[in-house]
């Protein structure tokens, strides 16, 4: 699963801004449904001690910072994914440590992004975002 889903990160991750529009809503749900399949299926203790683990919480990071509110994302399913997934992975002391050691220009568009949607989408699991970011881990 961790294989599949670092492919299909570097999948989304190599689309340029133009080409976005053609890339299937499948590799978005796709992403999000086996990040949701390895929360449900492997405890996170067992998790984080995968080899993969730090790559894979690093390329999760940067998916979340990238699309959290992306507007070229046209689906209102993958965006409620995407949110609802980004909540649970600031959840865990370990992925939100990925998420708040990206580059200082990802990290300030994801917050960014945030602050600019918090009236336009639910401002709950928005607020939970900043408040695990103002708590840190």
């Amino acid at each position: 699963i961790i294989w599949m889903l670092r492919t299909l990160l570097r999948s989304v991750d190599v689309v340029e801004d133009a080409a976005f529009h053609f890339m299937p809503e499948f590799y978005m749900m796709a992403i999000l449904n086996m990040y949701r399949a390895l929360q449900e299926c492997f405890p996170q203790k067992a998790l984080i001690r995968h080899r993969q683990a730090p790559a894979l919480f690093r390329e999760l990071a940067h998916f979340f910072a990238k699309h959290i509110c992306n507007p070229q994302i046209k689906s209102i399913d993958v965006r409620d994914h995407i949110l609802q997934s980004s909540v649970i992975f600031v959840n865990y002391p370990q992925t939100l440590q990925a998420l708040e050691r990206l580059p200082e220009a990802d990290c300030g568009s994801f917050m960014a992004s945030i602050v600019a949607n918090y009236g336009k989408t639910n401002y709950v699991h928005l607020s939970r975002m900043l408040i695990r970011f103002w708590k840190g881990h």
